[in-house]
């Protein structure tokens, strides 16, 4: 196997690995081109007592650049949350209507991180958790809306003591029989629930569904989701103000 041959291999399955070339021979015009090509440098069979030096070396250069790619993604992923959340929280000030804020809310969340479902559970005056609001894209949900959310019942204590996001595996759970006929009824393989907290106030709770296949959330979506939660409870906390002084105007005239 020639070291070109070899060199291609490693920077398709290994591109962040230093190549170091040991070769009895190597015209400068040839150690030009092995650079060139990508090599990180090359040690001659006669100068072999240099290899440490150059491994230390190109190791040294190549965390640097794990350290620099690690940051720019960290930096690009930063820019692309704050982004949508912008985008999010724009559309939801479009409107005061609380039906509105929270429709606004839950579709441009599913279009966002492309999930099955999401819809958002509020709190009734007898402590049940209701799902009120689903996106247009969770054409499975419809026949839940305003229907009883039983894992709230389940799992509250895990959803409102002091963790703002809870997600749930489904399958070997141990789940109420009416929670895991409605989960097994939407094929739901990861759960996602978000608080939405406002002050000391829960509005409720932020639901998201992923079926096929079963989803890993990465911290940037955790954080994405987290930050539109919080924004969204704003945006419900000024509707239900709107709403209150609607009222009492209307019962002033």
């Amino acid at each position: 196997v020639r070291a070109p041959e070899v060199l291609q291999a490693v920077q398709t399955y290994q591109p962040m690995t230093p190549f170091i070339l040991i070769t009895g021979s190597l015209g400068e015009e040839a150690a030009v081109d092995c650079i060139k090509a990508g090599m990180t440098d090359y040690v001659l069979k006669d100068s072999l007592y240099r290899l440490p030096t150059v491994l230390k070396r190109a190791l040294a250069e190549a965390t640097l650049r794990r350290q620099k790619q690690a940051a720019i993604a960290q930096l690009e992923q930063q820019a692309w949350r704050e982004s949508v959340v912008n985008q999010i929280v724009q559309a939801m000030r479009e409107t005061l209507v609380l039906d509105e804020v929270m429709q606004t809310l839950v579709d441009q969340l599913h279009e966002t991180l492309k999930v099955d479902n999401c819809a958002i559970l509020r709190p009734m005056a007898d402590d049940r958790m209701v799902i009120q609001t689903i996106s247009r894209q969770s054409q499975r949900l419809h026949p839940y809306l305003g229907k009883t959310c039983h894992l709230w019942a389940q799992h509250q204590a895990d959803w409102f003591q002091g963790q703002p996001q809870f997600v749930l595996d489904v399958g070997n759970q141990g789940l109420h029989p009416a929670a895991d006929a409605f989960l097994q009824a939407l094929e739901t393989r990861t759960l996602m629930v978000t608080n939405l907290q406002y002050g000391n106030h829960c509005y409720g709770l932020l639901m998201l569904h992923q079926c096929h296949p079963q989803r890993s959330w990465t911290p940037s979506e955790c954080s994405l989701v987290q930050a539109v939660a919080e924004q969204g409870a704003i945006a419900i906390y000024q509707a239900e103000l709107y709403e209150q002084a609607q009222r009492e105007l209307a019962q002033r005239r």
